[in-house]
């Protein structure tokens, strides 16, 4: 103690802690005009107020929203910020392929989404003048088939509410393509 004065201080701090910041992104989700990303999108824990932050951009309606639309139909991996008020931030990637919807590599077709509940749509990005389309159950019998003529960006709805819950092959034939696109489907 020098000059009646002590050097000993106290400091009350008031530490506020608030919960992790964490999220989880789960398939993108056909809307009827493209895949839309963050549809089932959850986000526990930090202060509220949060901003986003999608990439890349240049494919998706809007990169600061939730949940953008994409009508890109490259196969594509999609990276979400998520920052909150405290400037916290976390991030998570979801793909616009193989884990969303059954793409396949030889072709302009895409089968989503896997597994499926009460439909199944399968899109077309190219024109073809005939397109057979079956489903069948694992006893190898078809319970929904179509023929038909299909157009750039046609998409098929397949009405599969009814269907027992399970796997299935959706079988693709297209006239002057030897090769017929087989896809395992699950209902749930």
């Amino acid at each position: 103690m020098e000059n009646g004065f002590s050097d000993e201080r106290i400091y009350l701090l008031d530490i506020v802690q608030s919960d992790k910041l964490e999220m989880t992104l789960g398939t993108p989700v056909w809307n009827g005009s493209g895949f839309e990303l963050g549809a089932n999108l959850e986000i526990s824990g930090g202060e509220k107020d949060y901003a986003y932050l999608w990439s890349p951009s240049e494919y998706l309606n809007d990169a600061f929203i939730a949940n953008p639309v994409t009508t890109d139909s490259d196969k594509r991996d999609y990276t979400l910020t998520v920052t909150d008020s405290r400037e916290c931030s976390c991030s998570a990637t979801v793909s616009t392929g193989a884990d969303g919807m059954d793409q396949t590599a030889f072709s302009d077709i895409s089968v989503f989404p896997n597994p499926a509940t009460e439909h199944i749509y399968v899109s077309f990005f190219h024109r073809s003048e005939s397109v057979r389309i079956q489903l069948v159950n694992m006893l190898g019998m078809a319970v929904w088939e179509d023929s038909r003529h299909v157009e750039t960006n046609d998409i098929i709805k397949i009405d599969a509410g009814d269907f027992p819950r399970g796997l299935y092959l959706l079988n693709i034939h297209e006239k002057g393509n030897e090769k017929a696109q087989m896809h395992k489907i699950i209902l749930k």
